[in-house]
């Protein structure tokens, strides 16, 4: 299969290079990832751009998700998984009135995860155990 993804590199579809960026940030391989991500939101490929701000959010580069996921965001308003990761990428922020905003529109908007997470946290903050950070 890499092979394949390999030959498939040179390709001008920002489909294929958001899924060869899958490939490799799924294989540990960020800086390659960060590379074909990049190149398929030039392309215009909406997963492509939020694969980017994930990617950023999972290295704790938070500036660089947040500008990422905005501008997904500007184009694609209601999309559910950016809302979700952006509700994801505040709360790793402790911005918590912004995370639960997000969080509460992806939820709305049908993305299961961020359904799970609100309860979570809902259920963490009645229980208020000192001490404990809960983590996404």
């Amino acid at each position: 299969a890499e092979k394949w993804y390999k030959k498939a590199k040179s390709s001008d579809d920002g489909f294929i290079l958001n899924s060869i960026g899958t490939f490799y940030f799924k294989r540990g391989m960020s800086k390659d990832a960060e590379k074909m991500f990049k190149i398929a939101a030039e392309k215009g490929n909406k997963e492509g751009l939020t694969n980017l701000g994930y990617l950023y959010l999972c290295q704790t580069r938070y500036k660089e998700a947040e500008i990422s996921l905005k501008i997904a965001l500007s184009k694609y308003k209601n999309d559910p998984r950016i809302q979700s990761i952006l509700g994801q990428l505040y709360y790793k922020k402790k911005d918590f009135p912004r995370a639960e905003k997000w969080l509460k529109k992806a939820a709305k908007n049908g993305h299961h995860t961020s359904k799970i997470l609100l309860k979570k946290w809902k259920n963490f903050n009645k229980e208020n155990i000192k001490g404990n950070v809960f983590k996404f």
